[in-house]
């Protein structure tokens, strides 16, 4: 399902980009547990590409794939923490309150 969604998103293999379609086949793996489709939902939040632009649901679906085991989620969320719109590295304190607001959240 994943594979298919990025052939969409990048309309690979003479397949006409569709962002829409990609999404969709996006969300439909995460809600299977597919943490490849958790983490292209969090890249699309990230960089609006298909989505509009929201970090917040970027982290979550960082988060998300990070719990089923994603080394990619881990990282991006990771690095959302680190790093805000301001581009202010954060400190370590201010990364443990994120890490603590966003678990109530998620």
């Amino acid at each position: 399902m994943v594979e298919l969604g990025n052939i969409y998103f990048d309309g690979a293999d003479g397949v006409k980009i569709d962002r829409r379609a990609a999404m969709k086949l996006y969300a439909q793996a995460a809600r299977l547990g597919d943490p490849n489709g958790m983490y292209n939902l969090g890249v699309a939040y990230d960089g609006g590409e298909g989505l509009p632009e929201n970090p917040r649901l970027a982290l979550a679906w960082y988060l998300k794939a990070a719990a089923a085991g994603s080394a990619r989620g881990y990282y991006s969320a990771g690095e959302a923490y680190l790093v805000r719109a301001d581009a202010r590295v954060r400190t370590l304190d201010e990364i443990q309150n994120a890490i603590i607001a966003t678990r109530r959240t998620v």
